[in-house]
């Protein structure tokens, strides 16, 4: 099957700090400025509801263990846009481990997101206990090339890994160590029962909600709609598996007039398993 996908436009992102490298011994650590604050109102579940976030919206693919053994790890390399954002907005692509339900969701997301602040970044240097190790990479570094409609497309592998002897989180980007998350920050993580890929935006301004990836709905084509694709996930034994159909599989749009998501399975052997979401945005509200 054709998808339109031009491998020679593709790039794989390797995000270093420009100008600027730590020297032995020594990590580099983003600055926190008090938008960073305003940042953490925003949901941080696979699928938030948009009852307790009203303001939030996604488009998701998410794998649920249904009891049986969970997960220990999920891949995926990330289309990477940057769609257009207002004050206080944020437009998100991401993949994500989760284990429970209601008030006991223990999560970790990464990916990147568009936002309208100063500074753009990720929450996890505000979440106490995040260890950095790469001397080169910070969690929250800008992205210095973005894909354009039909045009040349830029990507990031991300991954979420559990460390099967101390159980901590490592938070991989450009195939790159960044730091883990130690295993003792959380109530209800030794293990995931959920997995997922896709994205998210936050901030309804006089009624309208912000893109979702390129700004477009997925159309078949994937030099056209934000994309993941090799998606993969870590089963509890510590085979790396893809989602083929099968029981927990669940595709949502919480407003598919706004946004979409759709999952392709196996595409060739470039792509593998990718999924294709995002959306216009606009008066979303259901």
């Amino acid at each position: 099957m054709d998808h339109g996908f031009n491998y020679l436009t593709n790039k794989t992102q390797d995000f270093a700090l420009e100008k600027f490298w730590c020297p032995k011994g020594y990590v580099p650590i983003r600055r926190t400025t008090k938008d960073d604050g305003i940042k953490t109102t925003t949901s941080f579940a696979l699928n938030p509801s948009t009852t307790s976030f009203p303001g939030s919206h996604f488009a998701a693919m998410t794998l649920n263990n249904n009891g049986n053994d969970g997960y220990t790890g999920v891949n995926g390399y990330v289309n990477v846009y940057k769609p257009k954002v207002k004050k206080y907005q944020m437009s998100i692509a991401q993949i994500g481990v989760q284990n429970g339900e209601s008030d006991g969701i223990n999560t970790i997301l990464t990916g990147w997101q568009s936002d309208s602040f100063k500074r753009t970044g990720c929450y996890n240097m505000l979440c106490p206990g995040f260890v950095q190790v790469d001397p080169y990479r910070t969690v929250g570094i800008p992205i210095i090339d973005f894909s354009t409609y039909d045009g040349p497309q830029f990507e990031i592998p991300f991954s979420i890994l559990q460390d099967s002897e101390s159980k901590n989180w490592w938070v991989v980007a450009g195939r790159k160590y960044i730091g883990y998350f130690p295993a003792e920050l959380f109530s209800n993580l030794s293990m995931a029962n959920t997995v997922g890929w896709g994205g998210r935006v936050s901030g309804v301004m006089k009624g309208k909600s912000p893109p979702m990836g390129s700004g477009h709905f997925p159309d078949g084509d994937l030099k056209h709609s934000c994309f993941i694709r090799k998606i993969s996930y870590v089963a509890s034994d510590g085979s790396t598996q893809e989602p083929v159909q099968e029981d927990g599989l669940k595709i949502v749009s919480d407003s598919s007039k706004c946004y979409g998501l759709t999952y392709f399975g196996f595409v060739d052997s470039l792509s593998r398993f990718t999924i294709q979401f995002g959306g216009p945005g606009g008066y979303c509200a259901t």
